[in-house]
């Protein structure tokens, strides 16, 4: 059961996620020719074991943010997030049709690795 203090704690982690997002440019806007993007992910501990099962997240282009935060899913990390913005934004510039690498997690180091295919006109 989680108290109110770490209740509170996450809601604000979602607020300012949101909030940066909100804040960050369209990602139409900043890659006009982009039509499709997807990012599988798989999270894995430092020792190289994976974290659950990965998924495939499907970006819906016309209204996307030009900022790809994951959430941290390994257990005990607090509000972690993976930042995967500048990576995927300099591949998507450069006109990339598929790309992958791995980032760290911001509060624990476990590492996500992303592989992102990309369509344009």
């Amino acid at each position: 059961m989680i108290n109110r203090s770490r209740r509170r704690e996450l809601a604000q982690h979602l607020a300012d996620r949101r909030r940066r997002e909100d804040e960050a440019p369209r990602l139409l806007a900043e890659v006009p020719a982009l039509t499709r993007l997807s990012l599988a992910v798989e999270e894995r501990a430092e020792s190289g074991f994976a974290i659950g099962s990965g998924h495939t997240r499907r970006i819906v282009v016309e209204h996307a943010a030009a900022r790809f935060e994951v959430p941290c899913s390994a257990g005990g990390c607090d509000g972690g997030v993976h930042d995967l913005t500048s990576g995927v934004m300099h591949e998507l510039h450069r006109g990339s049709a598929r790309f992958e690498s791995d980032t760290r997690c911001d509060r624990c180091g476990c590492v996500l690795h992303h592989v992102a295919t990309a369509e344009y006109r």
